[in-house]
């Protein structure tokens, strides 16, 4: 989201000039004599005060299990092994065993309205985000797991770098460059409300375990947007808008360190002494979480005319 410093107006109303440039006049003067004043105090040599804030090296605080390779393509193989490692506690079908993907692959006729109703369909899981980010990240007892949380809540808010936009902001705009419109779709607030009033009560170590839920169709989502971006005959999005392609680039990442992450607090004996909790809790969480997912693309593929 861009921020812009504000400044004062040049030229007014000829009194009100006037009066902005004795102020300024005599600030000029009032400076000149504190400075002088200080030049010949104790700490005549200190100038003005700096101030800085900087993020943690990454790699102080990644394990074993959370470490991110170098390139993009081995990040998402390493993705996609934590991917089929976590499908042994969900019955959620990633990557090549996933029906809806499977489906898109046959290009099927596909009408304007079902594709409108879809991308809106997404919009609160979208808009929630930045907000269920930032309650597992506090949750978190260990500043490591809210550190790379909240970089993941600064993405998806729009607050990286001067310029960016929040991501549900660019899903409205691609919605528009589709010939779509902003409808909101009651059925899927409600699943998306209620998932997230869900996390309310959630432990440290379950907080681990949703997160790694929320992040696990990740890749599959990603390609749900750039085959029915396709379909929509608008294949050339796919390079260009950054709703689309943004999400290639970082999600293998986020995938990594979520479920890296959750298998630290799985495997660390004895930070399941410390903290109070068991494998099983992380697991569960896991597998309560990823029923919203199966729950919220039922209703997705359902109103883009997908049929078991």
């Amino acid at each position: 989201m861009s921020s812009q410093k504000m400044t004062e107006p040049t030229t007014i109303f000829g009194h009100t000039l006037d009066a902005r440039q004795s102020r300024s006049k005599r600030g000029r003067e009032g400076r000149r004599s504190y400075s002088a004043r200080k030049a010949k105090g104790p700490y005549a040599g200190i100038t003005r005060i700096e101030s800085y804030t900087g993020f943690r090296n990454d790699e102080q605080s990644l394990s074993a299990n959370t470490s991110i390779p170098p390139t993009l393509e081995e990040q998402q193989a390493k993705a996609e092994f934590y991917l089929d490692r976590f499908s042994q506690f969900t019955d959620y079908r990633h990557r090549g065993q996933n029906p809806y993907l499977k489906w898109l692959k046959t290009n099927p006729q596909l009408k304007a309205a079902a594709m409108n109703k879809f991308f809106n369909i997404w919009h609160p899981v979208s808009r929630h985000q930045p907000q269920m980010l930032l309650q597992i990240a506090a949750a978190c007892p260990d500043w490591k797991d809210r550190y790379f949380i909240m970089k993941n809540y600064l993405e998806e808010d729009g607050m990286v770098k001067q310029g960016d936009d929040p991501h549900y902001v660019l899903l409205e705009r691609l919605i528009i460059k589709l010939g779509g419109k902003r409808e909101p779709d009651q059925e899927a607030e409600e699943l998306v409300s209620k998932f997230h009033d869900s996390l309310l009560q959630m432990t440290a170590a379950e907080a681990a375990g949703i997160l790694a839920a929320i992040e696990h169709p990740a890749l599959d989502i990603s390609d749900y947007f750039q085959q029915i971006t396709r379909l929509c005959g608008r294949s050339d999005l796919t390079r260009t808008d950054p709703y689309l392609y943004i999400h290639v680039e970082v999600e293998p990442k986020h995938i990594i360190w979520s479920h890296g992450n959750a298998l630290d607090w799985m495997e660390d004996e004895e930070k399941q002494r410390k903290e109070g909790y068991t494998r099983t809790d992380v697991v569960n969480a896991y597998t309560c979480s990823m029923k919203f997912w199966n729950d919220f693309w039922q209703i997705a593929f359902r109103k883009l005319g997908y049929r078991q």
